[in-house]
């Protein structure tokens, strides 16, 4: 028998780094603005497109545009790993462990994720007012880890 979880996309919010402007990742303790600084450079002829290039930041510091396109990989990599059981609920009164928001350049809205405690091993992810996943925590604890990594990085 096909279980539908299966069939569907894992990703909690793949999205193309052309439709990104920022990237917001916050917890009770901190937060972290990531800038994308979109450039677009035209084409040397009609044969070919415009080139979308970005010059990125992490509050106001600039980092390395490879480095950053890792981490940016690493936050829209987050992916679900099980369905949430049908009868659990988040409490009203509790604060996500960390979300991440993603404001967008198409006019379409942005993404909002919150990802509240589950049990030992996963969150539950809000998004668009559900909650019926899960994903791994490590995945999404090591989100501000690889921040301070790339910062760290561009200070030596």
């Amino acid at each position: 028998k096909v279980q539908p979880f299966s069939l569907i996309d894992k990703f909690v919010s793949l999205l193309n780094i052309k439709t990104v402007d920022q990237i917001t990742v916050e917890n009770s303790e901190r937060k972290n603005i990531l800038n994308l600084n979109h450039e677009t450079i035209p084409a040397e002829s009609e044969d070919e497109e415009d080139t979308d290039q970005i010059k990125p930041d992490i509050d106001g510091i600039s980092v390395d545009e490879s480095k950053f396109k890792t981490l940016y990989q690493a936050i829209i990599g987050v992916s679900y790993d099980a369905l949430a059981d049908e009868n659990f609920s988040i409490n009203q009164n509790s604060t996500p462990f960390i979300t991440i928001e993603y404001s967008l350049n198409n006019e379409e809205e942005n993404v909002l994720n919150k990802f509240y405690e589950y049990d030992n091993n996963f969150f539950i992810v809000e998004q668009y007012g559900t909650q019926k996943y899960l994903v791994n925590k490590k995945s999404v604890t090591e989100i501000f880890s690889n921040i301070d990594n790339l910062l760290s990085e561009n200070n030596s």
